[in-house]
């Protein structure tokens, strides 16, 4: 179910949106594994933008768990092997 909240709907939207290729891009970078959900930092600022208005600024730094560690717990999902 969508959320009705404007604000998380627009991360829910970027999630579906740009969700692949976010994947895509950490295993290009990372090889196989997971990005963390639970350890990370998150940090959001607003920048003002020279023709007037603004822009939030989010940023979120997480661990990342290579794939033969994830395959080693207990995770609820499987995890994919290259």
């Amino acid at each position: 179910m969508c959320p009705t909240d404007p604000t998380t709907y627009r991360f829910y939207e970027m999630i579906q949106v740009y969700g692949s290729t976010l994947k895509a891009l950490v295993h290009e970078l990372f090889i196989d594994g997971i990005i963390s959900a639970i350890n990370f930092r998150l940090d959001i600022k607003k920048v003002d933008e020279l023709e007037g208005g603004s822009r939030a600024v989010i940023t979120s730094a997480r661990s990342f768990a290579d794939h033969l560690r994830c395959a080693n717990s207990s995770l609820p999902f499987p995890i994919p092997h290259r």
